[in-house]
């Protein structure tokens, strides 16, 4: 059962960095940070949005166009 934890964590921590690398993978910092915020920290889009001093539906908009930018790393896109 140990083994199984410990490979099912090594594999989550692999997703996570992949995920942190797609996110560097966005080149305006302010989307880079909509996009960490709710997917790395765990933010709500509410918490997101207060965090930033943003509107919520202006955060919407933004995460939609990082999300056009994101670059998936090989490994995850297959």
């Amino acid at each position: 059962l140990e083994q199984a934890v410990n490979a099912r964590t090594r594999e989550l921590v692999r997703w996570k960095l992949a995920a942190i690398d797609a996110i560097r993978s966005v080149e305006e910092p302010r989307l880079a940070e909509v996009l960490e915020l709710y997917y790395i920290d765990g933010f709500t889009w509410e918490q997101v949005a207060q965090r930033m001093g943003l509107d919520l539906r202006w955060v919407y908009r933004l995460h939609g166009r990082a999300l056009t930018m994101v670059r998936v790393p090989e490994e995850i896109d297959h």
